[in-house]
């Protein structure tokens, strides 16, 4: 899981944001419906180059939509025979597209992503 933590952007010490609804693009499925956290964790294609999500942030009555891009590379890692393989992304790149901007930097703090929802790979400073 791609991990993405919040921060204050003068402390740089974690932040709970309100209203985060998060999907991946081309799913059905909704990851986080208005939900107040200070990470979010997401999943990356296992059959693809490139992941897509579309984040939405409430500030008040409006909400800002952003679409993040991000750019990776699998390698298959062998566990043991009882677990067998597991996937280990690689982050190169990611681009985000937003329309309100609510947030004030992007970082790629640590390109490798394993499944664990615990690594922050990705922070957002508020």
């Amino acid at each position: 899981m791609l991990g993405v933590g919040f921060l204050d952007s003068l402390n740089r010490k974690p932040v709970t944001v309100s209203g985060v609804t998060g999907k991946g693009l081309g799913s059905d499925s909704v990851l986080y419906n208005n939900a107040s956290v200070s990470a979010i964790y997401l999943p990356l294609h296992t059959t693809k180059d490139s992941t897509n999500y579309a984040i939405s942030f409430k500030n008040g009555e409006s909400v800002i939509n952003d679409t993040i891009s991000v750019f990776h590379k699998q390698e298959t890692q062998f566990v043991s025979p009882a677990c067998g393989c597991v996937p280990i992304f690689k982050v190169d790149s990611f681009k985000v597209k937003n329309t309100g901007r609510l947030y004030k930097t992007i970082e790629l703090y640590s390109p490798e992503v394993i499944n664990v929802e615990q690594n922050i790979n990705v922070k957002i400073y508020f």
